[in-house]
């Protein structure tokens, strides 16, 4: 029997390769006899970075708060000349349980990175985009590379997403670049009720009435970017990702394509189907999100097209994922035993294979 384990991170508990070890241990556990392939897998959110597998340099940047970090960018030298910059959102400004504070969550630090490129003269940019705190289309970040928002009486609107409400002017940065990727987590787009205030908002901290101003501040942002150059962002598959900034990227000229089937291409995804008899990907949590361009659903939709059966080991299940024939949950825990506990869980789902 071979089997590929391909899980992303279960988000707060077990990055992708460990995540990916648990699982072959418990496969190993139940089928001795079986020959595992390990390849953890990414979307543009948490972790893909790591699953590129890219050598890395550190920048200093502001967090999702304002806080000064150090993070790591990748140095890429796949696919066109010279070496790229791959920056990867959620290390800059990502999800914080601790802090769910959307409405003056910026991501600023993300503009500070590609700022950083420019000035090493990096011309070509893959730009991870999930996981993130941030809700504010993608404006800190055009801010920090130079665009300008002012409200009806020439005021410069405060930064953060709530002040986008009164926004009546804005001019875009001009920047040289030559080539920008953007891997979307997601396919959402930027308002609506699947966009990045309504489906996002909440899980980031938004209560109802915050929903409700952020969705009217992407609105505005989104007329007066159609206003101004005719460009339409409200409802360009992926504006919606990491709270809108998949939309300030597709302005500076960026091509927003699905992350998973980006990362998945970059590992040979499809050849590493070949033989194989089952397929086990997963993800902390399995619900409606998981369904606009997630790494695992992208997973069971390439090997259910070449016949391969998939099975979703997740830390809970909340819909049903097309090409997936059999769904393992583990159950909400601490990160702490959390490996122990999904290769058990495998095991005996793999028991009666």
């Amino acid at each position: 029997m071979r089997v590929l384990v391909a899980p992303a991170s279960f988000k707060g508990t077990l990055s992708a390769a460990e995540a990916a070890d648990a699982i072959a241990a418990g496969v190993r556990r139940a089928r001795p006899d079986a020959d595992v392939i390990v390849r953890p897998v990414a979307d543009g959110g948490e972790g893909t970075l790591d699953v590129l597998g890219l050598p890395t340099r550190a920048i200093r940047v502001q967090d999702a708060w304002g806080a000064s970090k150090v993070v790591h960018v990748g140095e890429d030298r796949v696919g066109g000349a010279g070496t790229g910059l791959v920056i990867e959102l959620a290390r800059i400004c990502g999800f914080d349980p601790a802090r769910r504070d959307v409405m003056t969550a910026s991501t600023r630090g993300v503009g500070e990175a590609l700022r950083a490129g420019l000035d090493a003269t990096c011309g070509r940019y893959l730009v991870c985009l999930g996981g993130s705190a941030t809700c504010d289309g993608g404006t800190g970040l055009l801010r920090a590379l130079g665009a300008g928002f002012w409200d009806a009486h020439g005021n410069v609107l405060p930064e953060g997403p709530a002040a986008l409400v009164d926004l009546a002017r804005f001019q875009p940065p001009r920047l040289p670049i030559v080539e920008l990727t953007v891997a979307c987590d997601v396919d959402a787009p930027l308002v609506g009720e699947a966009g990045a205030a309504r489906r996002f908002g909440p899980q980031k901290g938004a209560s109802p009435a915050d929903v409700e101003r952020l969705e009217r501040g992407l609105q505005r942002f989104a007329d007066v970017i159609e206003d101004l150059s005719g460009l339409r962002l409200h409802d360009l598959p992926g504006a919606g990702a990491a709270g809108g900034t998949g939309a300030a990227l597709a302005l500076l000229g960026g091509r927003l394509r699905p992350g998973a089937d980006l990362v998945l291409d970059r590992l040979g995804f499809d050849a590493l189907l070949a033989g194989v008899d089952l397929v086990i990907t997963g993800e902390g949590r399995v619900d409606a999100g998981s369904l606009q361009g997630k790494a695992p659903a992208t997973v069971a939709r390439r090997a259910a097209r070449r016949g391969v059966p998939v099975a979703i080991v997740a830390g809970g299940i909340d819909v049903e994922v097309p090409g997936v024939t059999a769904v393992w949950a583990v159950g909400a825990g601490e990160r702490e035993g959390a490996a122990e506990r999904l290769a058990a869980r495998v095991a005996a789902g793999m028991a009666g294979r």
